[in-house]
């Protein structure tokens, strides 16, 4: 019986070793890094993104992802869209519905086909997800919203034969039309 008791407080012991375990070096990191506006404000707006899909389908495919990113090097906030067709659909027509997403994506944040901001402020509505809720740090640069408008770029992949070969579309979020689209030939 003396064994039993000494085995079961042995495997106790164990147990509660393996409860008490500490986050490695990663974990900490992690654990002690602090998320930014930034961080915060991509993330709502990739949630939303991904709640328009429906309305943002082409007569092909609908969006086999959509995403946002920051991109450093261009200080730009991307929202990313990708379709595709297995097969070899005219690339014109392509192009015409991809202006159809660019213009229901402006639409949805507050912009003219034309790149011009609804609002009598002059700004769209993408700086509410960089923004604190129910109050303003004095310390806010004043231009902040019309600052971000400058920063979101729409660019849109589509990929075609199987796959295989893909163009990409770009278009800035404020001061551009849905004609100035930028589109690259197929590649690779």
């Amino acid at each position: 019986m003396m064994k039993i008791a000494i085995l079961t407080v042995c495997l106790l012991a164990a147990g509660l070793q393996q409860v008490q375990a500490e986050p490695n070096e990663s974990a900490k990191f992690l654990i002690h890094d602090a998320v930014s506006l930034m961080d915060f404000g991509i993330y709502k707006l990739e949630n939303d993104i991904k709640g328009l899909r429906d309305d943002l389908t082409i007569r092909f495919q609908p969006p086999h992802s959509s995403f946002v990113e920051y991109d450093w090097d261009a200080n730009k906030i991307v929202i990313v869209l990708s379709y595709g067709d297995p097969g070899n659909p005219p690339i014109k027509e392509l192009k015409t519905e991809i202006r159809s997403v660019v213009a229901t994506l402006k639409k949805n944040f507050g912009i003219a086909p034309t790149g011009e901001p609804f609002q009598a402020g002059g700004f769209s509505s993408v700086g509410d997800y960089f923004s604190h809720r129910g109050y303003t740090k004095k310390n806010t640069p004043p231009n902040l919203r019309r600052e971000i408008d400058h920063l979101v770029e729409i660019k849109i992949i589509f990929y075609v034969q199987n796959y295989s070969r893909y163009f990409e579309c770009r278009n800035r979020l404020v001061g551009s039309s849905i004609e100035e689209t930028r589109c690259t030939d197929y590649l690779p």
